[in-house]
């Protein structure tokens, strides 16, 4: 309505439909022709076009009012809308077309390919696996309950990593998290350190639990191959605890997709799926890193990498689970699941650098295997006699924490470690002791069947080899 001296005229203005835009295949489908005309009611502006009602399409780069011309009925002017192209699209479409040969070449010798078809096939089933990897709802709702278990770690109140309950009242985080007030002598934390399981939103308190000051098991090596830290939980009467997440262990596969669990950034608790990059697609990842960052470039102009050592690291190295994600500080310590929701890995760095301006980057990210973790904290609890460590990894004992015990029965016959396997477990702690008082060693308590568990520790070598790296 509008008032016009002492009358009001009612003026009805036709809403302008939106013209759907459908987005481009690829970069050569991109170009500056007009692609959209909308009609603006007589006398009305362009900007009628920009209005709520007629929102830009989400693929509309910027939108350009390049002309104003009148239409057949002289009465309706029209609006072009133009697409800008990507800035350096040329220079991007080309460096794609040039690792496409080796792409292809690669794939062909590695899957056996012959014919280009067979590598079109193999690249329209891989993706369609990968990209289904984490997007049925049952494996979101599954996640959601791991994440439960999820930690931040903090430092004097500052947010310093993640860690995650393993069992009882037993956090696993990295090393690293804690390294800077870790005693080794005394194997105490020298700061105040607790943990919140609920931070998923700002505005929410969050229950801070205390981290008793005794390390149950640490263990940390330059090479980045090992990298833990098992902290006690102190108990009270308000505190209850998740579920752990031991009792979903399993060994990690070559390939496939994983879901990492933390708080990247000191922020709150997110997910990201992501895929294994292989052994022999690592060299791959670097060069494509190298392509799209330009502070590496400055980082080899300044020969950085000669000092890293990247070839002997990063290419050489074996033991560590390989991937691309936007996981890096504040995520040290987040439990790494496999395409089963399965535990398999810690999330614990990445392959950095120092590039331009002083930012720390990372080519590609690692995760240690979970199995090799559990075995240093076997014989570290034996070591120090924590028989409720050791207890409480009992109680989660299956076919495959089994493998586990079998592979430290073996390092036990060790010189070091024969005389920590023979001691005797403190009287009140020895479950299986005879009505004479016979007290067992530790060695008897681990791995002799019919022990206080009921779970017999042999017979591994009868497991079907799928039982142990499937879900």
């Amino acid at each position: 309505m509008v008032l016009i001296g002492n009358v009001i005229k009612v003026v009805k203005v036709k809403r302008i439909r939106r013209v759907s835009q459908p987005q481009p295949d690829s970069l050569e489908d991109w170009d500056n022709t007009p692609t959209e005309e909308l009609s603006v009611p007589a006398g009305g502006t362009s900007e009628a076009a920009l209005s709520p009602e007629n929102p830009t399409t989400p693929d509309t780069v910027k939108i350009q009012l390049q002309s104003k011309e009148a239409g057949k009925d002289g009465r309706s002017p029209v609006v072009k809308q133009t697409r800008q192209a990507i800035p350096n699209s040329k220079e991007i479409l080309n460096i794609l077309r040039s690792q496409y040969a080796g792409l292809v070449d690669h794939m062909k010798e590695r899957e056996n390919l012959k014919k280009p078809s067979d590598v079109h096939q193999f690249l329209r089933v891989e993706f369609g696996k990968k990209t289904q990897s984490f997007q049925e709802v049952k494996k979101v709702k599954r996640l959601i309950e791991l994440s439960a278990s999820v930690c931040q770690v903090r430092i004097e109140g500052n947010a310093k990593g993640t860690g995650f309950l393993l069992f009882d009242k037993f956090i696993l985080t990295n090393a690293h998290v804690v390294e800077q007030i870790y005693e080794p002598i005394t194997n105490t934390l020298q700061q105040s350190v607790t943990v919140t399981f609920d931070f998923e939103d700002l505005d929410e308190r969050t229950q801070q639990i205390p981290v008793q000051s005794e390390v149950l098991a640490y263990g940390k090596v330059n090479s980045g191959n090992l990298d833990f830290a098992l902290l006690e939980l102190s108990s009270g009467p308000d505190i209850t605890l998740p579920s752990s997440l031991l009792d979903t262990f399993s060994f990690p596969s070559q390939e496939g997709g994983i879901c990492i669990i933390g708080h990247p950034e000191g922020g709150v608790k997110k997910t990201d799926p992501c895929f294994i990059i292989q052994y022999g697609d690592r060299k791959q990842a670097v060069e494509k890193h190298v392509t799209e960052n330009e502070e590496f470039f400055y980082v080899i102009n300044n020969r950085y990498l000669e000092n890293w050592d990247i070839k002997t690291h990063l290419l050489t190295d074996t033991e560590k689970i390989t991937y691309d994600t936007c996981f890096f500080h504040g995520a040290s310590g987040s439990p790494v699941f496999n395409e089963y929701c399965k535990l398999i890995a810690m999330h614990t760095a990445g392959y950095s650098y120092q590039g331009k301006r002083g930012k720390t980057q990372s080519v590609i990210e690692y995760a240690i295997p979970l199995s090799g973790i559990l075995e240093k904290i076997i014989i570290q609890a034996v070591r120090r006699k924590r028989v409720d460590v050791l207890q409480g990894f009992l109680s989660q004992r299956s076919l495959k924490l089994d493998v586990v015990l079998e592979r430290v029965k073996t390092q036990s016959d060790n010189a070091s470690l024969v005389k920590a396997f023979q001691e005797k477990l403190p009287f009140n702690s020895n479950t299986s002791a005879t009505d004479q008082g016979e007290q067992r060693t530790f060695h008897q308590f681990l791995f002799d069947k019919g022990d206080a568990t009921g779970v017999d520790a042999t017979g591994v070598e009868a497991m079907e080899v799928d039982d142990i790296y499937d879900n």
